[in-house]
């Protein structure tokens, strides 16, 4: 199990780290985007699903007794963005929705069958539509705006090649996101509430699976991962994708989660290496704050280090 739960824009990042992250072996984790009080989801292989109040983040309190619906280890946890539905995934066979505030300590579900394993989910931005990437390369749309009765309005696609094992949608609900295990990341006009279209050819620039991705909230740039560094994409124009500067480098094992900040200005990356890196996209700032503190003189190792080895040397302070 994975973490999955990360929630920065253009240009080039600037890296920080952040203390140690959980090992790559902790369980899913999950937090509403949008809730009068922060909920962190917890989903293991006990086949619970555990809910703290994350209000007060350096004490925080469990929400009563776990949900215990799921018949095996959950390996997929996602919010609605309303923060009041959880999908939860009984280790790749079965799909369950939770109405939290109704039925936080009661147990119900509301569960429906998928077939194949389920490698990724994700919500649409009106939390309308849950989208679930397959181990049989499938795409598959369930519209959930009644959890109780979730129904498939399209068909199944499946132009990937590999598991699907990644998933975001565009901010405005447009676009979405799939990567597969085959180094391919696909972006697919979603649109139409009755088909899905893919734009362009796939993304190509990746040399290994890619497990993690995540869309500024403008809406104008993806970033993936790439084994252990993260690239930029421009996707302003889905149909025309094209990387944005070289790969983010800094990681010491394969990135598992990425995530920007509400303001586009940071992006976060976790991986198994137990480090949560912080990437500043403001390069033209970060660029005058190395030149003030350097007195207009950093060592092109310092640059290196600090800036990005494809920023040419000297720097231009």
């Amino acid at each position: 199990m994975l973490t999955r739960y990360l929630t920065v824009a253009p240009g080039r990042g600037v890296r920080r780290r952040l203390a140690p992250h959980a090992n790559a072996n902790s369980p899913p984790l999950e937090r509403p985007r949008r809730s009068s009080r922060p909920t962190l989801a917890i989903g293991g292989g006990d086949s619970m699903i555990r809910l703290l109040n994350m209000s007060d983040r350096t004490a925080p309190a469990s929400l009563g007794s776990p949900l215990t619906g799921h018949t095996s280890e959950v390996d997929e946890l996602v919010f609605a963005p309303d923060g009041r539905t959880l999908a939860g995934d009984d280790q790749g066979t079965t799909m369950r929705l939770w109405n939290l505030p109704a039925r936080l300590l009661t147990g119900q579900t509301r569960g429906f069958s998928v077939a194949n394993h389920v490698g990724a989910v994700a919500f649409s931005p009106d939390g309308r539509t849950l989208v679930s990437g397959h181990y049989d390369k499938s795409l598959r749309w369930w519209n959930v705006s009644n959890p109780a009765r979730a129904a498939s309005p399209r068909p199944p696609v499946t132009m990937h090649t590999d598991t699907v094992c990644a998933l975001d949608f565009s901010p405005d609900g447009r676009t979405l996101a799939a990567a597969d295990g085959n180094s391919r990341v696909r972006l697919w006009d979603v649109s139409e509430r009755s088909q899905a279209a893919p734009l362009g050819e796939p993304l190509s620039e990746h040399t290994s699976g890619v497990g993690a991705l995540a869309f500024s909230p403008d809406g104008r740039t993806l970033a993936t991962d790439e084994g252990e560094t993260v690239q930029l994409w421009d996707v302003s124009d889905p149909k025309r994708a094209a990387p944005r500067g070289e790969p983010l480098e800094g990681h010491t094992g394969s990135i598992r989660t990425l995530a920007f900040s509400p303001d586009g200005r940071t992006l976060a990356s976790a991986g198994n290496d137990q480090v949560i890196r912080v990437w500043d996209m403001d390069l033209g700032q970060d660029i005058k704050r190395i030149c003030a503190n350097t007195r207009n003189t950093p060592a092109a190792d310092e640059w290196r280090r600090h800036v990005s080895s494809g920023i040419p040397f000297p720097a231009p302070c």
